[in-house]
């Protein structure tokens, strides 16, 4: 329904996918028809999230170093060329020579937060808003993941979601270095791309990656 619950979906089934064949996720056919399936999407942050994967899929799961030099230097020169084709595309563009750098990459999210969040919060907060929250209009956010909780809930309200979401999904422990990495990664996204922590859709897909990682910890 929306670009960052499509980046989510996508995002948590390539990691669904790492952790369930490790190296041999790449001779799996629906794999590259989920990756071909997530390029058509067109969200930077899907481009990103695929680097990356490839990248410490690279360095984790190929053992032999001239391999995996080969590997590295050929998904370098992918993603430049892919960067290139991207960066030269008249949207994109045209958004660089009008606004700037920063404004393209986050699709236009800081000048969001700049002439209408800003604004409202200087406006209508007080005391109590700053540390709870207090957003009547949910179009007014910036879709920046961090700064959205804090409108919506405030330092202590943010502070106290963020402390009961990773106490109860994170009641396990994780021995290797991948899924940790790759978890990481999925959180990183979610500064730049927004609508992850109260979204009714993406605790479904958390759900059936936390069952994932479970099953690769065994």
């Amino acid at each position: 329904m929306t670009s960052s619950n499509t980046t989510y979906f996508y995002l948590i089934t390539f990691l669904c996918f790492f952790n369930r064949y490790r190296r041999e996720v790449f001779s799996k056919p629906l794999f590259w028809i989920a990756v071909t399936a997530g390029c058509l999407v067109g969200t930077k942050s899907i481009y990103l999230a695929l680097m990356i994967l490839f990248f410490l899929a690279i360095l984790f799961f190929i053992r032999n170093n001239r391999t995996k030099y080969i590997f590295l230097i050929s998904l370098f020169l992918i993603g430049s060329v892919g960067l290139y084709f991207f960066f030269s595309t008249k949207v994109f563009s045209t958004i660089v020579n009008e606004n700037g750098w920063l404004t393209a990459i986050l699709s236009t999210r800081n000048q969001l937060l700049v002439d209408e969040t800003i604004p409202f919060v200087q406006k209508n907060w007080n005391v109590l808003n700053y540390l709870f929250g207090g957003l009547a209009n949910p179009f007014l956010r910036p879709q920046l993941e961090l700064l959205d909780l804090l409108l919506f809930f405030g330092i202590l309200g943010g502070a106290f979601y963020i402390y009961t979401f990773a106490k109860f999904y994170f009641n396990f422990s994780i021995q290797k270095l991948f899924p940790v990495f790759t978890l990481a990664l999925l959180f990183l996204v979610t500064l730049i791309s927004g609508n992850f922590f109260y979204n009714a859709t993406v605790p479904i897909y958390l759900i059936i990656l936390k069952y994932s990682l479970l099953k690769f910890k065994k």
